[in-house]
């Protein structure tokens, strides 16, 4: 049996294909598919409480913390490889380790290293001073002093950096630089150095514990992130996994990573945007607040001012009901007869209910009698007719005592004797 030339070429098709695929390398297995974990090699230097070694040989702080929950979602083992923080550098640099947490990004960095996309942490730098200084009140009392820096730092040698910052103000001092943060403030606390900068979480967490005390210099911000070496593939699974996670747990409200921001630091310093309220609101604001405290204080003047007011007014009161409760009392006495008169007319205003007890008139008829109908050269009547007018009183009447309205009483008496009305026991009065 022959084979056909198609047949033949068919056969020969498939194998070449075959081997094409055979020289392809196959694809990283996935964390879930994976059985063995990957080993990831960590620089770690001593700055706490971002990351260093515990007295018990356990590497912690903010970033141990963090790569520790992205090893367990990606199946990692980490090996932390101790040193100080220029041996770090060094190490990453020449390939030794694969990430180096807590590296500050600037561009003379981004030439020898790989930074992550996300920054994970925002730092500044601040001076510290001895707890006893006194004197210390700007940067120029630094000069013709020492000062303590982190060797290779981005704090001493980074844009913005102290270096730089000494340059600006042209001082004249020496800068004394340290493997670690610790001997800084040991300098500082020893009297060996005028000052020290360290960033500001370091010295937040230990600056009591070495007798410095923070001042208010405070410069260079910077983003610090994870680093890996310049050759690396930016889409290697290192790299790809650090930067996933970092995104997730970023835009994850209550997510690790802010967790960890509220444990490890007084304050988050993570990069989370802020809203910052324009100055000329701010100022709107505080015209208003002031406007609402000068209305609060005349409200409270007005309503001091109306209850001493109404409480004048009420003891007034209070004195007005007891004048007419002492008036009523007087007028109503037993046993008299008390008419009250109008001075210049001689009118009966008032009189007492003793006028029914005594003489038989109602109060009200006995008040509408006219006084100015009176007559004394008119014989008496002891009748119940109308009284005559009363004229008033005249210097003639030897009734009256004088010429003048004081002259009621006497009038008042002549008057009762033509009404028939006794003279003992009746009283007048004159309104004023």
């Amino acid at each position: 049996m022959t084979d056909r030339p198609g047949t033949r070429t068919g056969i020969l098709l498939l194998a070449g294909i075959a081997a094409l695929l055979g020289l392809l390398p196959a694809s990283a297995p996935s964390a879930d598919d994976r059985d063995d974990p990957v080993t990831v090699r960590v620089g770690l230097y001593d700055n706490p409480p971002k990351i260093y070694m515990s007295d018990s040989g356990v590497a912690s702080g903010f970033w141990p913390a963090l790569t520790a929950e992205i090893a367990r979602l990606e199946n990692w083992d980490i090996k932390y490889v101790s040193g100080s923080w220029s041996e770090g550098l060094s190490r990453l640099e020449a390939g030794e380790i694969d990430v180096m947490p807590d590296v500050a990004f600037t561009r003379d960095r981004a030439e020898r290293f790989l930074f992550s996309d996300t920054p994970v942490l925002m730092s500044w730098t601040r001076l510290y001073i001895h707890k006893d200084n006194r004197t210390f009140q700007s940067i120029r009392d630094l000069e013709g002093g020492k000062v303590a820096a982190l060797a290779n730092s981005v704090n001493l040698e980074g844009p913005g950096g102290f270096r730089e910052m000494v340059q600006s103000f042209n001082l004249d001092l020496e800068i004394v630089e340290l493997p670690d943060y610790h001997e800084v403030f040991e300098a500082i606390r020893d009297g060996r150095v005028t000052a020290g900068i360290t960033n500001r979480n370091f010295g937040n967490k230990n600056a009591a514990r070495y007798g410095v005390k923070k001042t208010p210099i405070l410069f260079q911000p910077v983003n610090m992130t994870y680093a890996f070496p310049r050759d690396i593939d930016p889409d290697s699974e290192i790299v790809e996994a650090i930067n996933r996670h970092l995104k997730d747990f970023q835009e994850t409200e209550n997510s690790i990573y802010f967790k960890l921001l509220s444990h490890y630091f007084e304050s988050n310093i993570g990069e989370r945007r802020v809203e910052v309220l324009p100055v000329h609101l701010e100022r709107i604001l505080a015209g208003v607040i002031a406007l609402m405290l000068v209305l609060g204080v005349i409200i409270l003047v007005s309503r001091i001012q109306v209850r001493r007011r109404t409480r004048h007014i009420r003891l007034q009161n209070e004195a007005l009901q007891a004048s007419e409760q002492e008036y009523r009392e007087i007028l109503n006495s037993p046993g008299d007869v008390i008419a009250i008169l109008d001075a210049k007319t001689g009118q009966v205003m008032e009189v007492n209910d003793t006028v029914r007890e005594m003489y038989g008139f109602d109060p009200d008829e006995f008040s509408n009698l006219d006084f100015q109908e009176y007559n004394a050269d008119e014989p008496a009547s002891r009748t119940r007719a109308p009284c005559p007018r009363w004229n008033g009183p005249s210097s003639k009447d030897p009734r009256s005592s004088n010429g003048g309205p004081r002259g009621n009483r006497a009038s008042c008496s002549g008057w009762r004797s033509r009404c028939g009305i006794p003279r003992s026991g009746a009283r007048s009065g004159s309104s004023p």
